[in-house]
């Protein structure tokens, strides 16, 4: 049996651009590379202070292995889906980055956040992206 494995293409962009609104959610994935620790992706989430918000935002900054850094950022609006994975499908697509192949999901049954990152990255958004 061959393990399933999640890969990307990536053309480098740097698109990430802070919106002036509030930080509501922020998520960091931390590699061993070469012997050290380093922060290869920043997820940041944002949405507006009203109490009718419907946009939420995100940038995303990735380091990838040969030391370049893509960035993008992406937003989502409007009813009946998870704003916040599609902001940040959104936001990913914006830095250059195409998932593709296949992941494993954990002992639970649940899927991966990057399988399902993936899925809503090429499918919409209708399943909420945590990482």
């Amino acid at each position: 049996m061959t393990k399933p494995t999640l890969k990307a293409t990536i053309t480098h962009a740097e698109n990430a651009k802070q919106p002036g609104k509030p930080l509501i959610d922020a998520y960091s994935y931390i590699v061993r590379h070469k012997g050290t620790m380093r922060e290869a992706i920043t997820v940041r989430v944002y949405m507006s202070a009203s109490v009718n918000a419907s946009m939420v935002y995100a940038c995303v900054w990735v380091q990838c292995a040969d030391g370049q850094w893509t960035s993008g950022r992406g937003s989502a609006g409007g009813y009946g889906y998870h704003k916040e994975s599609a902001a940040i499908a959104d936001a990913v697509r914006s830095a250059g980055i195409a998932l593709y192949g296949r992941a494993s999901h954990r002992k639970d049954g649940r899927p991966h956040a990057a399988t399902t990152l993936h899925q809503n990255a090429n499918w919409g958004c209708s399943h909420p992206a945590f990482f």
